[in-house]
């Protein structure tokens, strides 16, 4: 009688593969000898199903054989599952100043409770040698695998698109690094750092006080008590308020102060405005005005031109030619003009003049010790001490006296200037009225009557005169009461 032959035991426990390759579980029907399945056994199983076995298929079948397993059903574990890949990062710059695009640089985060909110400042300024930021470079990502060895390739990232101009450097660091000082701007990918800013709304609490190395372009206005400083000029499309602006190049009001008193402004070049009310103000050149200029406080280095406007209140002082359309108003509001001034070199001339005064005080007391020495010791038995102390005041009244010498000549020499650039030329196109006070050197002419355009004030023969048109010029004290200036 012949043997049955041998069941097939093993050819009942399969491996299943999930369709998209992601899992594998090992599948031991009901019935099958539980002693036939070992660790070896399942492995063998597991690699001709075409599996990869991991660590994690050894730590899966230690956990199912370590507990019995049921007779009578299907046990199916999983035994190995897929890798995912972890692709790759975007290239990206970490900035150390926070960007917005097609903006200056906004600063972010807490703010500091102690600033004043007029001084936080929308706008990062930037000095040479400052690290903007560092450029990180885009990774190639780790492949992954499914569960049958074959790889799953991972997305490299992107890298991050950027230009700038030799405003900025890149180091071997990757460090991005200023040049030069200004203000930090982006456009999309592009940035530098330019020597100008460009204020896109009105500087108010969205912006901050501005102080710039730079030229300022501002397209709309400047609120109430803010502050714009700039060593370049200053251009402010729409009102100025009662604000402070200062600049070292020109100043541009298109759309006009307003100052209500408390508007100042400090003018390095020319200031161009279509009218100024209400301010307080020093401009080192022309003072160029398309309306009215009224109850301003003014110092006008150069000329000053309103050919088509008024000058009424406030008190003016120009250093050139004044040519207004008005002078005062028929309500004879307090209107003063001081004409014959050259501020800048009468200003140094005052400097000076205080400093020849404390000198000149310091020689006096200096030469009062001198004698009190020598008129309190005997006869030639001056004391050592008072000997070396009257050496050394011997040394500083020669010294003194060389600096007090010098600086009386460089004072007079400054007097001589500022008499040759004395200017007395007042034009007026329409009318001179009355209450007006024209000062010209140690005298005002307060004017008594309204006195038509067009006219000329000016000094001929030593004497101020006003002449209109092509007539003979007549005394201005004729139409004035005249006084001491002062």
């Amino acid at each position: 009688m012949s043997k049955a032959p041998a069941v097939q035991h093993e050819a009942s426990v399969r491996v299943v593969v999930a369709s998209d390759q992601s899992v594998a579980e090992l599948v031991i029907p009901p019935g099958f000898p539980r002693a036939m399945i070992t660790p070896a056994f399942c492995q063998g199983v597991i690699r001709q199903a075409g599996v990869d076995v991991t660590q994690a298929t050894v730590d899966a079948l230690e956990a199912l054989l370590s507990t019995p397993l049921p007779d009578d059903k299907e046990t199916r574990t999983p035994i190995a599952w897929h890798t995912l890949p972890v692709d790759g990062e975007d290239g990206w710059i970490e900035w150390s100043v926070e960007a917005r695009c097609d903006k200056p640089v906004e600063k972010q985060g807490h703010e500091v409770a102690s600033v004043s909110h007029y001084d936080r400042c929308a706008y990062i300024f930037v000095k040479p040698g400052q690290v903007l930021g560092k450029l990180h470079q885009a990774t190639t990502g780790t492949d992954g695998r499914d569960v049958l060895g074959r790889v799953i390739k991972a997305k490299p990232g992107k890298q991050v698109r950027y230009a700038h101009d030799e405003s900025i450097l890149r180091d071997s660091k990757a460090q991005l690094i200023a040049q030069e000082e200004g203000v930090l701007w982006r456009d999309g990918d592009r940035f530098a750092i330019r020597r100008m800013i460009e204020v896109d709304r009105n500087v108010d609490f969205s912006t901050g006080n501005i102080e710039f190395n730079g030229d300022v372009v501002i397209n709309k206005g400047v609120r109430d008590c803010f502050v714009v400083k700039a060593t370049g000029k200053v251009e402010v499309h729409g009102l100025i308020e009662a604000a402070t602006v200062e600049c070292g190049g020109d100043l541009v009001a298109s759309g006009g102060f307003a100052g209500r008193e408390r508007g100042h402004a400090s003018v390095g070049g020319s200031m161009t405005a279509r009218y100024i009310n209400n301010i307080e103000a020093r401009v080192d050149t022309d003072l160029i005005v398309e309306r009215e200029v009224i109850n301003c406080h003014l110092v006008v280095g150069h000329d000053m031109k309103a050919p088509h406007g008024s000058l009424i209140g406030g008190d003016t002082q120009v250093d050139g030619v004044v040519e207004v359309g008005t002078l005062g108003s028929p309500g004879n509001v307090p209107t003063r003009l001081v004409l014959g001034k050259v501020p800048k070199l009468e200003s140094v001339a005052d400097s000076l003049s205080g400093v020849l005064g404390e000198l000149t005080v310091r020689r006096d007391n200096l030469d009062a010790q001198r004698l009190q020495i020598i008129n309190t010791s005997r006869k030639n038995q001056i004391a050592t001490q008072d000997k070396e102390r009257l050496t050394e005041i011997m040394f500083e009244l020669s010294s003194l006296n060389k600096r007090i010498n010098d600086g009386y000549e460089v004072l007079e020499a400054l007097r001589v200037r500022i008499h040759e650039k004395r200017t007395i030329d007042l034009r007026v196109g329409k009318q001179l009225h009355q209450g007006v006070v024209i000062e010209i050197f140690d005298k005002a002419f307060k004017i008594i009557e309204d006195v038509r355009g067009p006219l000329q004030v000016k000094r001929e023969n030593g004497e101020i005169v006003y002449q209109k048109d092509q007539s003979n010029p007549s005394l201005l004290a004729k139409v004035s009461e005249v006084r001491m200036a002062g």
